[in-house]
């Protein structure tokens, strides 16, 4: 799509949510939690969003993202391994608890391109979980992962890749991937046209069981 046709669709998108959210949808599909997610998403953000059950694929920019599987595991906490402070408190707070959510991530585009969409955890309790860096290059070490991110992918190279993020055991069920993507173009409601970060593409991506090995 032409990008100023994408600018306009955003703008009008802005002004329907002002104007009571007509116009823009949640798409049925995934678990009842996952609708419900979307919801909240299309107010949130003033772009449609579709919920997807585990196994789907959601086509987001030039990528094809599918959650695989997750599982629970036991991240680290301290030093030397974990250098963010911030990481540390986070997998502590969790008890030590970490879900690693597999993903199959692959680049449709017929040149190199970087993943450039965003997957946050929202775990049962309703919280924004941490991702752990240090954590993660240690799990994708210790079973032969990618991350999603980092270098460009090859014109329709597939990487099965990992994210860990840390979650209390108490607050594993009913946690959700909140996958977008954003684009920097003019705010359709400031009357100088300033630069502003839109939300254009948004899914929420069931994790199905947590499995515990």
């Amino acid at each position: 799509m032409h990008m100023y046709k994408k600018w306009l669709l955003v703008g009008f998108g802005a002004l329907a949510l002002a104007c009571g959210g007509g116009g823009l949808s949640a798409l049925s599909g995934g678990s009842t939690q996952a609708q419900a997610m979307c919801e909240y998403m299309v107010v949130e953000n003033g772009t449609e969003c579709a919920s997807i059950a585990v196994g789907s694929t959601a086509t987001i920019g030039d990528f094809q993202v599918q959650v695989l599987s997750a599982e629970n595991w036991t991240g680290q906490d301290s030093l030397p391994a974990i250098k963010n402070m911030d990481e540390r408190a986070a997998v502590k707070t969790a008890g030590g608890n970490l879900i690693a959510v597999h993903l199959q991530v692959t680049n449709t585009a017929p040149v190199k391109s970087k993943a450039d969409f965003v997957a946050r955890l929202i775990d049962g309790g309703g919280n924004r979980a941490f991702a752990g860096p240090y954590n993660g290059d240690i799990y994708r070490t210790e079973k032969g992962l990618a991350t999603p991110f980092g270098d460009a992918y090859g014109p329709g190279e597939s990487r099965h890749a990992a994210v860990v993020y840390a979650v209390g055991a108490q607050d594993v069920p009913g946690s959700l991937i909140q996958l977008f993507r954003k684009e920097k173009m003019p705010d359709p409601q400031d009357p100088r046209g300033r630069i502003k970060s839109f939300v254009v593409q948004q899914f929420v991506l069931d994790l199905g069981g947590v499995t515990t090995p």
